[in-house]
């Protein structure tokens, strides 16, 4: 009987075919959800990108787990931000739209009308502090103090009340925002992981044995020559998390542990990573477009050989610390 089994050469073949199939089918999923929701969608669809190039260039049994695994927990993350964002945060965001109208309206209408009296109420204290201002000016004085007394009522009884319920509708949103950054892996500014995620593809290299980490901190100033502050790197989050992917490799995961703070999980030797540590730091170095104007960006690269999580887990916390305001440090 002929040998119908297939060849070396057929089965690596239809591998990559399958593989290929298997790109393809993500890639076009994160175009539709970055169509249907942009807000949640880009950022992810940004991270899935790599996932092309990091098999493309290495399609062993390892890669291919490791970056099954990493999309399975994006997915995942994903499927809780869109039932927290379609659930609700819409819902929430509608119900902040009604009832902060309704709160502006009033403050509006309430406000025309007490200046009105306010200025009229002026105009007459002028006159009456004449002694010899005529009766009729002290009434009108009485009238405008009643018409304050019953305006500062209906602030208590109308206005007062809606934006009670303006807050309770802002404290959903908050408690909804804190919920999506504890449990998502991808941070939603810059498409990269976040620290949850990043901690966790650290903690699954680990368990494969000794794992290098190469921190990226930032400091910049900006066009007067005055240090940034660490909280106003937001702006330029996107633009910097895609000059770090730019130097390095589709097999290394990248990581946003802060503002001013990166951190990458380096598919290689420390000596390799301390190799190329310079070119990276002045490949991510240089001028960046923010705000106010141009900003020239340092990077300091540190490279860390670790066999536990725990040195990634301080940059974590002293980043995290860096960036609370002087009063809560206090």
């Amino acid at each position: 009987m002929p040998n119908t089994e297939p060849k070396p050469e057929q089965e690596r073949e239809l591998l990559h075919k399958a593989i290929e199939c298997y790109l393809s089918t993500i890639v076009s999923f994160s175009n539709c959800i970055a169509d249907i929701c942009p807000d949640i969608g880009v950022p992810f669809r940004n991270q899935w990108r790599r996932l092309p190039q990091r098999i493309g260039f290495d399609s062993t049994p390892e890669t291919l787990e490791r970056s099954r695994r990493s999309f399975e927990s994006s997915l995942e993350s994903l499927r809780n931000l869109a039932h927290a964002y379609f659930g609700e945060g819409l819902p929430a965001l509608r119900q902040i739209g009604v009832t902060g109208g309704r709160a502006v309206d009033l403050v509006l209408e309430r406000n025309a009308s007490y200046s009105v009296m306010m200025a009229s109420l002026a105009d007459s204290l002028a006159a009456t502090a004449d002694l010899n201002a005529p009766p009729e000016l002290r009434d009108q004085l009485e009238h405008h103090a009643a018409g304050l007394r019953a305006g500062a009522h209906r602030v208590e009884t109308e206005i007062i009340p809606t934006l009670a319920e303006l807050q309770k509708v802002v404290q959903v949103c908050e408690d909804l925002i804190n919920r999506i950054q504890t449990t998502s892996v991808v941070d939603l500014e810059t498409g990269v992981l976040n620290a949850h995620g990043f901690l966790r593809e650290v903690d699954y290299a680990l368990r494969q044995g000794m794992a290098c980490v190469v921190s990226v901190d930032l400091t910049a100033v900006d066009a007067a020559g005055k240090p940034l502050a660490a909280e106003k790197f937001h702006h330029l989050s996107s633009a910097l998390a895609e000059r770090i992917a730019e130097q390095f490799r589709a097999l290394d995961s990248i990581g946003r542990l802060g503002e001013a703070r990166f951190a990458v999980l380096f598919a290689g030797t420390p000596e390799q990573a301390r190799g190329r540590q310079q070119n990276i730091a002045r490949g991510i170095s240089g001028i960046y477009a923010g705000p106010d104007g141009r900003i020239k960006v340092k990077a300091e690269l540190k490279v860390l050989e670790i066999d536990n999580a725990e040195p990634v887990e301080s940059l974590v916390q002293a980043q995290a610390a860096r960036e609370l305001p002087a009063a809560v440090q206090a």
